[in-house]
């Protein structure tokens, strides 16, 4: 759960970046919405994987 609190608010950031970045044609921006989708990404699936299934 708590990774999801920070996962959503990434993910917000990125879509904006994408939205400014192929709106402006500013390649920097989209790049930094690339990679912090993919962080988001890779860290939902990297905390699943950890899981002990003890508290």
């Amino acid at each position: 759960m708590k990774h999801l609190l920070i996962a959503i608010p990434v993910l917000l950031l990125a879509l904006a970046l994408y939205v400014v970045g192929f709106g402006s044609g500013a390649i920097a921006l989209i790049g930094i919405g690339a990679v912090l989708e993919a962080g988001v990404w890779l860290g939902l699936f990297h905390a699943g994987r950890n899981r002990t299934g003890t508290a």
